[in-house]
């Protein structure tokens, strides 16, 4: 586990994205306010995305280009079968695209496609004041 100064956040993505495959899965775990949504907005930014927002009310924002990138947040799904209704799972019928979910824990770790490269990041505030993320990153 490192930590990262808000500003830095863009220099670990950029490391950890140079070994993303075609179907990448992403999985981020923390608390409430950890700092996932912004950690994904400077991931988006290497992609050119710029100006993306948390899809807490839509559960999935999906951003054209190569790759096609999603962000999704199942914060607000209470049960397995609500996360059925929103259409996640079709997400994984693509032959490429980069998938960042936001809440990954309430999925069992067991149910994430393997064909997808699942990688998991836990972010959580650093004891180096606000401005500062520890994260930790590991294949599932």
């Amino acid at each position: 586990m490192a930590d990262y100064s808000l500003k830095d956040i863009g220099v670990f993505c950029r490391q950890e994205m140079e070994l993303f495959k075609s179907r990448q899965l992403i999985l981020l775990e923390g608390d409430l306010g950890a700092g996932k949504t912004t950690f994904i907005q400077k991931c988006l930014q290497i992609y050119g995305i710029h100006g993306a927002e948390s899809p807490t009310f839509s559960i999935i924002n999906h951003y054209d280009g190569c790759p096609q990138v999603y962000h999704v947040d199942l914060y607000r799904l209470e049960e397995a079968h609500d996360i059925e209704s929103t259409g996640f799972w079709d997400l994984f019928d693509q032959e490429a695209a980069v998938i960042f979910v936001e809440w990954s824990n309430r999925v069992p770790d067991r149910q994430w496609p393997s064909a997808w490269s699942p990688r998991k990041w836990t972010i959580a505030p650093s004891l180096k004041g606000s401005e500062y993320r520890q994260i930790e990153s590991f294949p599932l």
